[in-house]
């Protein structure tokens, strides 16, 4: 299943996205504990795709700010089958079922906004 990374950051006004992200969540935890496939994979800024590529540059600043990091198509799609993988029916829940991608993390902590 695909989640965003928006349900992890938190957006304003976004209460109800963000109940169906962690719904998705509980689901693939439910799949797995049946011995079921499931996994969630919380996309984040695909780069020449999607609503933040048609913004204006003070919206590409602000998600640079963030720690937001822009993948191309191609990346996603492997990202994609790996999560596929590792979600797997022959796999047991060792962690968490959601993946996270997107983000990265500044090695100077003044600098992480989370």
């Amino acid at each position: 299943m695909t989640g965003s990374t928006g349900s992890v950051i938190g957006t304003p006004g976004q209460s109800n996205y963000h109940m169906a992200n962690l719904f998705m969540i509980s689901l693939a935890v439910d799949r797995r504990r049946r011995c079921l496939a499931g996994s969630v994979l919380d996309i984040g800024l695909i780069s020449e795709l999607g609503y933040v590529t048609r913004q204006e540059a003070s919206v590409h600043r602000n998600m640079r700010s963030m720690n937001v990091l822009a993948m191309s198509e191609d990346e996603l799609h492997v990202i994609f089958a790996e999560v596929i993988v590792a979600g797997s029916a022959s796999q047991e829940i060792i962690g968490d079922v959601e993946v996270i991608i997107g983000f990265w993390e500044s090695r100077n902590e003044a600098d992480r906004p989370f």
